[in-house]
């Protein structure tokens, strides 16, 4: 129960990470349709849950080396892969990448900080 939950909670963490996102940066586009935006907010999902593991046990050196900076590649990664799996979001420019990446990773995190409570 708690799984699903959390994954439930992860959705809307990251539509809500969109709705941010495309509010402060001027190259991401989204749709604004709640549905383009739930969907948008599976796959982003669904990539962290599945693919990202992957890139990040692969790209495991660089991260080392890098002290963790190298972890910003494997975020930037899954966020260009959900502008390939889904039409609801476009990014312009890798600098907007590279931003919405902090942004999103930023707004992940205080979601996860304060829902942390509710899965002791």
């Amino acid at each position: 129960m708690k799984f699903l939950l959390r994954i439930i909670l992860s959705v809307l963490a990251n539509v809500a990470a969109f709705i941010v996102t495309a509010h402060f940066l001027m190259g991401f586009k989204i749709s604004y349709d709640f549905k383009n935006l739930l969907i948008a907010g599976i796959v982003f999902a669904l990539i962290n849950l599945l693919i990202r593991p992957v890139f990040k046990f692969f790209f495991m050196p660089a991260i080392i080396l890098t002290l963790g900076l190298g972890i910003i590649v494997v975020n930037a990664a899954m966020l260009y892969l959900l502008t390939i799996f889904t039409n609801t979001v476009i990014i312009q420019g890798t600098l907007t990448l590279v931003l919405a990446t902090f942004i999103i990773g930023l707004v992940n995190l205080a979601a996860h900080l304060i829902t942390k409570p509710f899965f002791k």
